[in-house]
């Protein structure tokens, strides 16, 4: 009896991770502020795939990793290796390997100084 309870329990929060995960999935869009000559005003844009992977392209670069619920306003983007050097320097921006975005609210991320809202 004990264990098809442990298992019921194990399905049930599964059952609410997955939920929880597929509600956060999506594309992200907005504009970035200018940060003054070096780095122009741009569009922003972030997926955030149901496998846990993410895609963000921002200023020509495609930039890619894994990300994770941190609590209920809040996800961890831990970015891949840089394979191409050359292509972020020339882009102006070099990002931090790990970045944490917040939660507005079901349709709005805040990364940084941006907004982003999701795309419907």
């Amino acid at each position: 009896m004990k264990k098809f309870v442990f298992i019921l329990l194990l399905l049930f929060y599964a059952c609410s991770v997955t939920t929880q995960q597929s509600s956060i999935t999506g594309q992200f869009k907005g504009r970035t502020p200018s940060m003054g000559s070096f780095v122009p005003q741009d569009e922003m844009e972030l997926f955030l795939n149901v496998d846990s992977s993410f895609n963000i392209h921002w200023l020509g670069v495609d930039y890619t990793g894994r990300w994770k619920v941190l609590g209920k306003n809040q996800l961890k983007l831990k970015f891949d290796e840089i394979t191409d050097v050359y292509v972020h320097l020339r882009s102006g921006v070099i990002l931090d390997r790990e970045r944490t975005v917040k939660f507005i609210d079901k349709n709005k991320l805040k990364f940084g100084n941006t907004i982003l809202k999701r795309k419907l």
